[in-house]
């Protein structure tokens, strides 16, 4: 009898041993970050065990930043919804994609190419996540004013350009796609100050050509008909000029906070070669209506709708809507070769908030492809 009982234990352990070694095949994860929801393969997610659990995040897609802590029952999380778990025990063990850590997802590095003798410098952003057909965004920042007195560029070049928190690499981390800063011609004006602006070389427009090339090449995941650049100020004055001069290669352009060059003292200036082409850009545009810095954004936009994009001005119309915070007046220009949208915005001056209308920007330029 007692020989039975030994081998009648020894056959449920041997059951509860190979269930749990088929759990844990069926449910392939240990410690550490892992992404869940609309990307992960999990059929039911009141399978794993909250005790397991130590931290959860789930992206605030309505507000401005940031990862949230997410405590108690996962019963509630909707299945589709994207999110970050961190697992504390060997034993739990769930069937999903790794990744790590939210906050740490991916490097913000700083890189150079040499173009026509010269070596330039920006930053790009990899979130580990990056799949197949995966878009390039092209951020363009402000006119720059560096004291040579306070500090060399070496030093300075961290606070050129956007640091990782920057809004477009959290977007990056959840609709697939890489980023890059770009830091523009540094000219020298003696005194001891230096200026960066997008203004100052006709050879911006051969480094975009560069810097689209090297990466298109040496990320073969990242799509060639899914490229698109935005900028603020003097970012946004060489975005029109790249949608124009480009319209090739770009899918899509934001600007913030400028017109594009092509305007002098409300009308067009002559020579200018890539109007009156068979292409044009879709385009998304911001503009405080208390910004004092720059002027005549309406208008250029007017004007690009009439000639580049072959439109007419009674097609346009005007709605107020809610970006984030910010209460706008809406101008969609219809009728013409593509789409283009230009948002007015109350109360705000040449400090457009990108956290506030990134969002409505990436929705509106990822709609369109080459």
């Amino acid at each position: 009898m007692f020989f039975i009982c030994k081998k009648l234990i020894a056959f449920v352990f041997l059951q509860l041993l190979f269930s749990s070694l088929l759990f844990s095949q069926t449910w392939s994860l240990g410690e550490g970050w892992h992404l869940i929801g609309s990307d992960s393969k999990i059929d039911d997610m009141t399978k794993i065990k909250t005790s397991c659990v130590n931290k959860i995040y789930v992206y605030n897609k309505g507000g401005a930043s940031a990862w949230l802590a997410y405590p108690g029952d996962l019963t509630s999380i909707k299945k589709g919804q994207g999110l970050w778990i961190q697992i504390n025990n060997r034993r739990c063990k769930i069937n999903t994609d790794l990744l790590e850590d939210p906050n740490k997802n991916g490097e913000l590095s700083l890189a150079t190419l040499d173009l026509n003798g010269a070596t330039r410098e920006y930053r790009f952003y990899k979130p580990n996540n990056l799949s197949d057909d995966a878009s390039l965004m092209f951020f363009f920042h402000g006119s720059l004013i560096i004291n040579t007195n306070v500090g060399n560029l070496d030093s300075l070049k961290d606070g050129l350009l956007p640091n990782k928190q920057h809004i477009f690499n959290e977007l990056a981390r959840t609709e697939n796609m890489m980023i890059v800063y770009p830091l523009s011609t540094i000219r020298d004006y003696g005194e001891g100050r230096k200026n960066g602006s997008w203004g100052h070389s006709d050879t911006e427009v051969a480094y975009f050509d560069a810097l689209v090339d090297h990466f298109l090449s040496t990320y073969p995941k990242l799509s060639n008909k899914k490229i698109y650049v935005s900028g603020h100020s003097s970012g946004a004055i060489f975005s029109f000029k790249l949608a124009g001069e480009r319209a090739k290669i770009v899918a899509g352009a934001g600007a913030v906070s400028s017109r594009f060059n092509l305007m002098k003292e409300g009308k067009l200036v002559d020579g200018v070669d890539f109007i009156n082409d068979s292409l044009s850009t879709p385009l998304i545009a911001f503009r405080g209506l208390n910004d004092d810095r720059t002027y005549g954004m309406e208008e250029s936009v007017d004007v690009w709708h009439t000639t580049e994009n072959k439109g007419t001005l009674n097609d346009a119309t005007k709605e107020d809507v809610e970006v984030e915070q910010y209460y706008t007046t809406k101008k969609t220009y219809k009728n013409g070769i593509s789409d283009i949208e230009l948002y007015l915005i109350k109360d705000e001056g040449h400090s457009v908030s990108w956290s506030a209308i990134s969002k409505t920007m990436w929705d509106f330029l990822k709609s369109h492809t080459r």
